[in-house]
Parts: C-alpha cells; sequence; structure tokens
C-alpha cells in the first residue's frame, strides 16, 4: 500500500473562503433589503409631497446593491456544492491510488509548485522508482468530446442536459504542470527527468471521445493500473525517491 503523504488543502480553503463569504452576505442582505425598501417608500413619498429624489435615488442604490450580493449568495451556493464534489472526488482518487499501489510508492496531494512567474497546483503526485506520475483529476460526467491538440474542449453532461458546456483541455492543462514541475527541479540540481502527466477521470461512466489522444484519460482504478504496470526505462532507489520526496516537501 503506497503512502499518502499530504491531504487536499487548496479545495477545504476555497471552501471555507465561500462560506465565509456567504455568511458575511446573508447578514447584510437581513439589513440592507429591508431598509432599501424603506428608503425607496419614504422616497416616493418625498417626491410626490416635496418634489425631492435623495431618500429615493438612496433606496434605488441599496436596492441594487441587495440584488447584487442576492446574486452572489447563489453563486456562493452553486461553488460550495462544486467545492464538495470536487473534495469527495480528489480524496477517492487518492485512497484509491494508496490501496492499489505498492508501499515503495508515495502519494503527495494538493502540491504546488511556483517557478519564475508560473505556478503549478497539481491535483496528486505519485513519487516512485518509476519515476513522478503528475495527476490532474476530472469530475466529469456524460460525454467529453475535444482534440488533445486544441484548448477548449466540449461536455455534454448526463441526466438529460442537452446544453454543452465549454471546458479546458486538461491534458494541455497537466502538461504545463509538468513543465513547471522539471523547472522547479532542475533549478534545484535534480536529475529527475522522468515525469508523466495522467489525467484521471472520476467517473468510469464518463464517455470521452478524444482525437489526436497520447496521454492517458483513465478512470481511478485504470490511473493506479497504469503506473503499477508503468514500463519505467530505468528504476530510482529507494534512497533516491526518499531524497526527492523530502525535496518535495521542504519546498
Amino acid at each position: 500500500m503506497a503512502q499518502v503523504l499530504t491531504r487536499e488543502k487548496t479545495l477545504q480553503a476555497w471552501g471555507s473562503s465561500a462560506a465565509r463569504e456567504g455568511r458575511v452576505l446573508r447578514v447584510i442582505s437581513i439589513v440592507e433589503w429591508p431598509l432599501a425598501l424603506a428608503l425607496t417608500a419614504v422616497g416616493a413619498i418625498n417626491l410626490w409631497k416635496d418634489q425631492t429624489w435623495g431618500f429615493l435615488v438612496a433606496g434605488g442604490i441599496l436596492l441594487l446593491l441587495a440584488i447584487g450580493h442576492r446574486a452572489q449568495l447563489k453563486e456562493n451556493f452553486r461553488d460550495a456544492g462544486s467545492v464538495r464534489a470536487g473534495q469527495a472526488g480528489e480524496s477517492r482518487v487518492s485512497r484509491m491510488l494508496a490501496k492499489m499501489l505498492p508501499g515503495n510508492m508515495y502519494i503527495i496531494n494538493d502540491l504546488t509548485v511556483k517557478f519564475g512567474g508560473t505556478s503549478a497546483q497539481i491535483d496528486h503526485l505519485v513519487v516512485g522508482p518509476k519515476g513522478l506520475f503528475v495527476i490532474e483529476t476530472k469530475n466529469w460526467s456524460g460525454t467529453v468530446r475535444g482534440d488533445e491538440r486544441r484548448d477548449m474542449w466540449e461536455q455534454i453532461p448526463s441526466h438529460g442536459r442537452k446544453k454543452i458546456i465549454k471546458v479546458g483541455n486538461p491534458v494541455a492543462q497537466n502538461e504545463r504542470h509538468v513543465n513547471v514541475l522539471r523547472s522547479w527541479l532542475r533549478a534545484r540540481g535534480s536529475a529527475w527527468n522522468d515525469l508523466y502527466s495522467v489525467v484521471t477521470i472520476l467517473s468510469p461512466h464518463t464517455r470521452l471521445e478524444i482525437d489526436n489522444q497520447t496521454t492517458p484519460l483513465l478512470p481511478v482504478k485504470a490511473t493506479a493500473r497504469f503506473i503499477e504496470r508503468f514500463q519505467a526505462p530505468a528504476l530510482h532507489s529507494a534512497r533516491e525517491v526518499r531524497e526527492m520526496v523530502d525535496l518535495l516537501l521542504r519546498k
């Protein structure tokens, strides 16, 4: 069983931030809706009696702010659902990799690497004798169509929804992660150059229609099997693997 060294933190931080913002917006909404309506009503009376616009303008501005805050609350609610799904998905991948991979491999979750002006947020990094496997996780369903050479793909969700959603090419995204990590390692004098990109699709029922595919796009269990059976041109010693893990955790 592989060793899990770090847990997923980025989505948790994002979810906590959205929750805090939501609590603040709910408090503001409790105050601003009655106040906006009261100012608007007083403004309408003043306009009818005295032909003055001050309260009516103030009420209108506050009403617009209240509408904007209500829209932001709805967006936060949608984001919270995405965060929960993302957290569950990444945890599932981590658990399955740990269960299926041998004990001489290490799993680093949610690794952020910066080199120059570029950063890479890597969902999962498997470190072992065969090299470094950089894994990008996607919680997609339905049908996904695209071309590995193009920046944007299309997702047609399941459950009767026909709307086509534009999604970024995860292969290109993960290749950028690989390149940033490779540059970061070189800058620290590492001789490791065996970095491999893998894209994991959480649902085994997702249908992929990808042209010019060269990078593995696999369900969770198939990802673990791919890494386990991968024929590396050379193997790193246990000491080299441990030194690489130490270097990555010190970053």
